[in-house]
């Protein structure tokens, strides 16, 4: 598995990473070896074996996301969609897009502040 898709499994949506939990779950009650599925996803050993555990114990429904803990988000999926749609136009214009001049967007927009660093892990999420 290479990078790219790696990267492309986590930022799938919640219904394709259930769908990978539960095929790596098949395959290891099938009889693979769950640290063999391990080098062959990309997954840690401990993710696909805590998969497993959780699927015997629960069934699909253990396998599905929980709520994180940590900080929400002060910004609401909606608004995520719009920077990403304006991070994508602004980079066909020929001036770089900074994360300050996010961070002044976002706040002009949305009137929510939010630090240069915390742009910039947006602007790098978006441009992943």
């Amino acid at each position: 598995m290479t990078k790219r898709t790696k990267k492309a499994k986590r930022r799938s949506t919640a219904a394709e990473r259930l769908k990978h939990r539960l095929h790596c779950v098949s395959l290891v009650l099938e009889g693979r070896s769950a640290r063999e599925l391990a080098r062959e996803t990309g997954d840690s050993f401990g993710a696909i074996a805590s998969w497993v555990r959780r699927f015997r114990a629960r069934g699909v429904e253990g396998l599905k996301e929980e709520k994180r803990a940590g900080r929400p988000s002060k910004l609401s999926p909606v608004e995520m969609r719009r920077i990403e749609r304006f991070v994508s136009k602004a980079r066909t214009r020929p001036e770089a897009m900074t994360a300050p001049a996010l961070a002044k967007h976002i706040k002009v927009a949305f009137g929510v502040t939010l630090t240069a660093r915390q742009c910039a892990r947006i602007l790098k999420r978006v441009s992943a």
